[in-house]
């Protein structure tokens, strides 16, 4: 891992544009520039002294004086818009809660399934091994308790909760 002054001594960040710029030159890298190049997946990464960082993590670690224990959750869920308030410490459990999730289902409401048996509409909401569902006779009723439920397991992690 870097430390603390490896990473002064390279790097300066603007946590009001959240970019992280080089402070020397180093190979193909020269004062100023951005630090990192964009991945598939949406995130900055960049190779320092030989180890591959995520972006968002050293911000955080350059923010903090501490590596983040678990996750860096991007609140506006954009990953690579790396601005300090833009960014928080998350568990595995809540970054996945603050995830754009593609509906996949008939119905077209995010937690909402049909349960063909019972022929009613369940809710499920998931953290870790607690699984909440229950039962509806109109899908709106299903999805509101889907909404209620997510914000009492999530708090400020489910989307949309920032605002």
């Amino acid at each position: 891992m870097i430390s603390y002054f490896r990473l002064y001594e390279l790097i300066i960040y603007n946590p009001i544009t959240g970019i992280m710029t080089w402070k020397i030159s180093r190979g193909k890298c020269i004062i100023g520039m951005e630090v990192g190049r964009l991945q598939w997946q949406g995130y900055r990464q960049v190779f320092i002294d030989g180890k591959s960082y995520y972006v968002h993590r050293l911000i955080f670690f350059y923010m903090t004086g501490d590596w983040p224990s678990e996750d860096v959750d991007h609140i506006n869920q954009i990953k690579n818009d790396n601005r300090w308030c833009n960014l928080r410490e998350a568990t595995r459990s809540e970054n996945k809660a603050n995830q754009n999730k593609q509906i996949n289902n008939k119905i077209g409401l995010r937690g909402v399934s049909w349960n063909k048996r019972d022929k009613i509409y369940m809710a499920e909401v998931k953290k870790g091994k607690i699984r909440i569902r229950l039962g509806f006779n109109c899908p709106a009723a299903a999805y509101f308790a889907y909404i209620v439920e997510s914000h009492k397991l999530f708090g400020k992690f489910v989307p949309g909760s920032e605002i």
